[in-house]
């Protein structure tokens, strides 16, 4: 559905269980959902592209 409303999308979402493994809970539960989330949209896109630090960490469709 995405695809054929926008030629291009960019989508931007927190890295998570980052901040620790102490995560209990609704917090737990929260994170599971997002990782997941994350991993069917790379699947699905063209691009994927990590920023750490400042610096690009290109996972697919290759550098710029």
């Amino acid at each position: 559905h995405l695809r054929r409303q926008a030629e291009t999308l960019v989508i931007v979402s927190p890295e998570v269980f980052s901040g620790g493994s102490d995560w209990q809970g609704d917090t737990l539960d929260w994170l599971r959902v997002l990782g997941s989330l994350h991993c069917r949209l790379a699947k699905e896109a063209d691009k994927v592209i990590e920023v750490v630090c400042g610096q690009s960490l290109y996972w697919k469709g290759g550098s710029p």
